[in-house]
């Protein structure tokens, strides 16, 4: 059974022919397939190089040695299979044949998901408007009874700031290789779509296709800092600091608390920047820094005023990636000087300001 995943797409290395292709890397803007997958997969791929063009479904994706077959030949720019060299790029598609393959098992019940714990049915799409619900969280969970090729869906037709849809398979049986019982993950942004695909009869649960949309969020510091303890980090809103929230697409931010908030578990990026108010002198530093859960730094960045002064306040700033959090861990702002009288800035020269954000990687 082939497995989808969103915007995975790589150049070749070598002169794969009509054969076997060895990936090389990564695209701009796509992930790769290790990224993607992590181990082994069966994919349907798409093969370009110019004009020409390859189809394939069932295709054998191996992850040590970056490699992957040409699988079950579906369709091409020329009626058959098309010699490629390196110059082809490969992307994880779903293949018309593929798409038909699906309608004969189609989610053909479709119900109004509610608040409240619930155990799926069959071959139904869950409709789910969150945006009323009112007290807890809600776990969702797949049929204990299911046929190879059975298909579960739910779709939030509105999220919630709140609470969230949990995802679980039945006791006994696994998702995605998560035991049933153990949250897969949650949902409760507004489109989040998640499909799931029974492969061994009253078993084992597959996403087919992943539509979580990924959490997002960025502040900017829209008010100074200044009058910090000296050689200390510190929260910005502790010493007269306001914070505006520039991207929040689920409820993750708080301006108050100098943090952004996670609401399920997973790998994120973060980047964060700073700039001092006041020019640092010889010798003296700056710095900003993202705690995890208030207490854990995860990553400083410090700048050094040479011995020769300064003439302008003095900037900070890194990125991370790849990040584990699990749902309610969150990500503090905090900042420094060695002096204690530089303060952070909200508008420095030329058109900076002092901000973080925190993305989620599916």
């Amino acid at each position: 059974m082939s497995t989808h995943k969103n915007r995975v797409k790589m150049t070749v290395s070598g002169t794969p022919g009509t054969g076997t292709i060895t990936l090389s890397a990564a695209s701009s803007g796509y992930q790769s397939f290790a990224t993607a997958y992590g181990a082994n997969a069966t994919v349907d791929i798409l093969i370009e190089e110019g004009t020409a063009w390859e189809v394939a479904r069932d295709c054998t994706y191996t992850n040590s040695g970056t490699t992957v077959t040409r699988g079950t030949f579906e369709s091409s720019s020329t009626g058959s299979a098309v010699s490629f060299t390196s110059a082809a790029v490969v992307s994880v598609i779903a293949t018309a044949d593929r798409g038909r393959t699906w309608d004969a098992a189609a989610l053909n019940t479709q119900v109004a998901g509610t608040d409240a714990d619930t155990t799926m049915a069959v071959n139904t799409l869950y409709t789910v408007d969150m945006s009323a619900w009112a007290t807890a969280d809600r776990t969702y969970t797949l049929p204990a009874t299911a046929a190879v090729g059975d298909r579960v869906g739910i779709a939030i037709t509105a999220g919630d700031a709140s609470h969230e849809l949990v995802i679980t398979a039945g006791t006994g049986d696994t998702l995605n290789g998560i035991a049933g019982g153990t949250e897969w993950s949650r949902l409760f942004i507004t489109n989040e779509v998640v499909i799931m695909r029974c492969i061994v009869a009253n078993a084992t649960w597959m996403v087919e296709q992943d539509g979580r949309i990924p959490q997002k969020a960025m502040m900017s510091l829209t008010t100074n800092a200044t009058g910090e303890t000296a050689a200390t980090f510190v929260r910005p809103t502790a010493f007269s600091g306001a914070w505006t929230a520039q991207t929040d697409n689920a409820s993750l931010t708080s301006t108050s608390g100098d943090q952004i908030k996670t609401r399920r578990a997973g790998t994120f990026d973060f980047a964060f920047f700073g700039f001092s108010v006041s020019a640092l002198t010889a010798g003296e530093y700056f710095s900003v820094a993202l705690y995890k859960n208030g207490t854990t730094n995860i990553l400083a960045a410090s700048s050094l005023q040479t011995p020769t002064g300064a003439t302008i306040g003095q900037q900070a700033g890194a990125h991370v990636e790849n990040y584990a959090l699990v749902a309610d861990d969150y990500v503090v702002y905090q900042y420094r000087s060695l002096p204690g009288s530089k303060g952070l800035s909200s508008a420095a020269m030329p058109r900076v300001i002092s901000w973080f954000t925190l993305t989620e990687k599916l």
